[in-house]
């Protein structure tokens, strides 16, 4: 009976082999998936249905500290077959055309062509749309020496809002002509543009914002991703616990109500998130945040820090290696060397001491005086070789008179410097004397630079203090203007000496912190993997911070604490009055009182010959 079953078990299964097609013998164990761009031999790693490419718009504020690391992600999206549009604000030819070239470089222009990817000037075809983000602006910010945080940041509140304005109109016009034409996958913008959710809200779509957080504190109060830095001063400190429950209270529901006036002028959906939508509750965000760098802190689950973002042709060899033992799957980086010009090289490669860069910002042109400061520092250190990003105006009128025809040829001036980070990477670079800026800051711990910091701006100071706790530079303890050749020569001779003893292997903990996080290359695959599975969507809460709730994690809290820290304050200052009156008493006792007089005065005029004595006239004339 057993036999006979297992012999009919058998014959079943030939029969069934037999009925087989026999394409399906020939069928390899390894898949080879055909990609529209590219060839990827797949197994169980791409064992997915593969979808259209996505066509991502990308919107920043014109300034290139916020598009760079845009660009970077942008970059890595488009190696994997998305078509990138950029939407740009160019008010001419020539700075247009400067735009495109830094935004879609000459080795991606191929890439380009073959996805469709574009670069498109939002202001084409109108009237000059004045510029907000001017010289004036800035330098307002700069030469200010009283309540400097409070102004600065009402005045770039003013100006992000009235970038909204004038902008509005023009990106809307262009949003739609892109999203007749070819349907928008997703918006990936700063966290500071503002025109960008209220273009993704007029598409009536549900199109999706993915929003980038740069590296030091933003312009917008956010409830989700504030951070200061670890160690701070009493009054700074003090300053930062009283002046962010009053931006959430005070200027969040200004600023939302501005925003929603707008929306409703050009019939767009409103924010019904209040402050909690403005600062990215709904949306994925990326910070680029790096844990040591940042204090490191409990985030929401739509929001994701993924380090440094670097574009490729600055990417160096070990962080391409990391990526591709992380990733093997993925497509192979070709390595790309920066171009550095020749006249820069040869001074780079001649100047055995050790070279030191001078980016202080590239929007606002320096203070003469800081510049004369900074021109007779240099010419006090003949061992060391300065590059310099500075106008060739402010060069004939400040510095050549200094720098006598005698001096060393220590100093390279240039009005534009198109790769500072070729210039880091350069064996004989040995420090950088920084703003604090986010571009500049991720560039030297890319490259293992330590870092002199010089704020200028008020939201510049909190990202220098963060140089200085990370161990990665130091900072100086004055005001620009009040800084001496002393000071700056003391500070470039320390940055030179404790360069490898102190900064470099803090700088090489931290470029481990940042690998870790991965990059640009993380950052693609979040917003791939959240695209693929419809997470990018407002309705999805499977990465929301629901949990917080209304009065955690928004507007209510922030009040209940206004309130709270209004009692305080109050009491505080009532006991600190209280006190002081009291210690003004005991040091200063009140005299005591003179003893009363018992004795009766009796008025002169109450006898009678002193009263006829004074009523009689008075002889003048005598």
């Amino acid at each position: 009976m057993k036999l006979d079953f297992a012999l009919v078990a058998l014959i079943s299964g030939i029969l069934f082999l037999l009925s087989l097609p026999t394409q399906a013998a020939d069928l390899p164990s390894v898949v080879t998936v055909h990609h529209e761009h590219t060839n990827v031999n797949s197994s169980l790693v791409d064992a997915f249905t593969y979808t259209a490419p996505a066509h991502i718009v990308v919107m920043s504020i014109p300034l290139w500290d916020h598009w760079k690391p845009l660009a970077a992600i942008a970059e890595e999206l488009l190696r994997r077959g998305n078509k990138i549009t950029y939407l740009v604000e160019g008010n001419n030819e020539t700075e247009m055309g400067r735009w495109c070239a830094r935004l879609i470089p000459s080795y991606q222009q191929q890439l380009a062509n073959e996805t469709g990817s574009t670069c498109v000037n939002v202001l084409a075809g109108s009237p000059t749309t004045p510029s907000v983000f001017t010289s004036s602006l800035f330098e307002k910010m700069i030469y200010r020496r009283y309540f400097r945080v409070l102004r600065s940041f009402r005045d770039l509140l003013h100006a992000l809002l009235a970038h909204q304005e004038s902008t509005l109109p023009h990106y809307l016009k262009v949003a739609r002509e892109i999203h007749a034409k070819n349907r928008i996958t997703m918006f990936l913008c700063d966290m500071n543009t503002l025109v960008c959710p209220t273009v993704a809200a007029a598409l009536q779509e549900n199109t999706p914002v993915v929003r980038l957080q740069s590296l030091s504190t933003g312009l917008i109060p956010r409830p989700l991703v504030d951070s200061v830095p670890g160690r701070q001063s009493f009054f700074r400190r003090l300053a930062n616990i009283v002046v962010r429950p009053f931006s959430r209270v005070v200027i969040g529901p200004h600023l939302v109500s501005r925003i929603n006036h707008i929306r409703r002028h050009y019939n767009i959906t409103t924010m019904q998130g209040g402050l909690y939508e403005l600062g990215g509750g709904f949306d994925t965000v990326l910070t680029t945040a790096v844990w040591g760098l940042d204090t490191p802190r409990p985030l929401c689950p739509n929001v994701h820090p993924v380090g440094l973002v670097t574009p490729v042709a600055e990417q160096t060899d070990d962080w391409q290696s990391r990526q591709r033992e992380r990733r093997p799957y993925h497509r192979a980086v070709r390595s790309v060397p920066s171009t550095i010009e020749h006249t820069v090289l040869q001074f780079l490669q001649q100047c055995k001491g050790g070279v030191i860069l001078v980016h202080l910002g590239v929007v606002v042109e320096l203070p003469d005086r800081l510049v004369r400061v900074l021109a007779k520092s240099f010419l006090g250190m003949p061992q060391t070789c300065f590059v310099w990003q500075l106008s060739d105006d402010q060069r004939a009128r400040v510095v050549d008179p200094l720098w006598s025809s005698e001096a060393p040829n220590t100093l390279l001036t240039r009005p534009w410097l198109d790769t500072p980070a070729a210039i880091l990477r350069h064996e004989n670079t040995v420090g950088l004397l920084s703003h604090c800026g986010d571009t500049s800051i991720q560039e030297a711990l890319e490259y293992g630079v330590p870092v002199l910091g010089l704020p200028l701006l008020p939201h510049q100071q909190e990202a220098c203090q963060r140089v200085s706790n990370a161990k990665v530079g130091i900072v100086f303890s004055q005001m620009w203007y009040q800084l001496s050749e002393k000071n700056i020569m003391n500070g470039l001779r320390r940055l030179i000496h404790d360069g490898d003893e102190i900064f470099r292997p803090h700088l090489r903990q931290l470029k481990q912190v940042a690998m870790h996080l991965g990059g640009a290359e993380e950052a693609a695959d979040i917003i791939e993997t959240r695209h693929h599975n419809l997470l990018l969507r407002r309705g999805s809460r499977l990465e929301r911070c629901d949990g917080l709730g209304k009065w955690t994690g928004g507007d209510w809290a922030a009040v209940l604490f206004f309130l709270i820290l209004t009692g305080l304050w109050y009491c505080l200052l009532d006991w600190f009055f209280r006190k002081r009156k009291t210690q003004r008493r005991q040091r200063h006792p009140p005299k005591a009182a003179a003893a009363p007089n018992t004795t009766r005065i009796v008025p002169l005029t109450s006898y009678p010959r002193e009263r006829m004595l004074l009523q009689r006239p008075v002889c003048t004339g005598i």
